[in-house]
């Protein structure tokens, strides 16, 4: 496994779930997004509106290896 990738102290990814403040989205139930570089979408299920986004705006330490990790886990 990749172990966990820690995101500005605040949001960790692992094979499982994607997690942002003890906020946790199981990749199973939850659509999660890399649409730009950078950039961080989890959608409601049921909706598929917007719960979160993490624009590029925000500071994210390697922010190329976190949208390729959203983009294999998430396409699970």
């Amino acid at each position: 496994t990749y172990g966990n990738t820690d995101l500005s102290g605040n949001a960790r990814i692992n094979s499982s779930s994607i997690s942002f403040n003890e906020e946790v989205y199981p990749w199973s139930e939850f659509q999660v997004l890399s649409p730009n570089v950078g950039e961080i979408v989890v959608l409601d299920p049921a909706t598929q509106k917007r719960i979160l986004n993490i624009s590029t705006n925000h500071l994210i330490e390697q922010p190329n290896l976190v949208t390729a990790l959203i983009n294999v886990f998430g396409a699970k």
